[in-house]
């Protein structure tokens, strides 16, 4: 009888200490999360950014911001925190993704030369979230050297042409496919289709919009390609 008595005692310590950890994390206010969260991204990359919004859950933590002084749509950061049960701490962000975009996208426009009409490349870089290593002191080519040991990597990049003819979409996504095959950028690819009226407004904020806009006269291919 003892025995179970140490017993149930010593669970409910563990339940006890378990609840004080968690209440410690979900006292934190926001906003000391939030510039916790902050610092870390100036501390990396040396300059400010401003908070759009903090989401919540138990150990986790998002902050979404963007690059103060930068475009609050198009450059959007998404920032990780999370917080194990040992302690440890750790956070990752995605705007690395907005440092190396321009030179994925010229790079990927690049193996598409044979593709005879109208195109755009878009890297959306709020997606994935980078190693801590790699800081604004980092380039594309640092990357994908790293990147060749870590083959489960994978880029999502988007491809959007101007094609009147849907016939034809099926046999230019292939083309895009076959083009990029091989490359430093396997991955996620997604072809979008839009009709020229649609394709000169294009930016690289408004794809969702242009292809709601021109339903009916749009298609979407997607394929993983190595």
């Amino acid at each position: 009888m003892a025995r179970k008595i140490v017993l149930v005692a010593l669970f409910a310590t563990v339940i006890l200490l378990g609840g004080c950890n968690s209440m410690d994390i979900n006292q934190r206010s926001h906003e000391s999360i939030r510039d916790e969260i902050l610092e870390h991204l100036m501390q990396k990359y040396d300059r400010e950014f401003t908070a759009i919004s903090l989401d919540r859950a138990s150990s986790f933590a998002t902050l979404t911001a963007f690059p103060t002084g930068g475009d609050p749509v198009a450059d959007i950061v998404r920032v990780r925190r999370t917080e194990h049960s040992n302690g440890e701490v750790r956070i990752a962000d995605t705007f690395f993704g907005v440092l190396i975009r321009e030179e994925v996208e010229a790079e990927v426009t690049e193996l598409l030369s044979d593709v005879p009409i109208p195109f755009r490349v878009f890297y959306p870089s709020d997606i994935a979230y980078f190693e801590n290593i790699f800081d604004s002191a980092k380039s594309l080519n640092d990357f994908l050297s790293w990147r060749s040991d870590h083959p489960s990597w994978g880029f999502d990049i988007t491809v959007v042409l101007s094609l009147n003819n849907l016939d034809e979409a099926d046999a230019y996504a292939n083309l895009v496919f076959d083009s990029v095959r091989g490359s430093a950028f396997r991955g996620l690819f997604t072809v979008v289709v839009l009709p020229e009226e649609g394709f000169v407004r294009l930016s690289r904020t408004n794809v969702d919009v242009l292809i709601v806009e021109h339903r009916g006269e749009t298609a979407t291919i997607g394929m993983n390609v190595g």
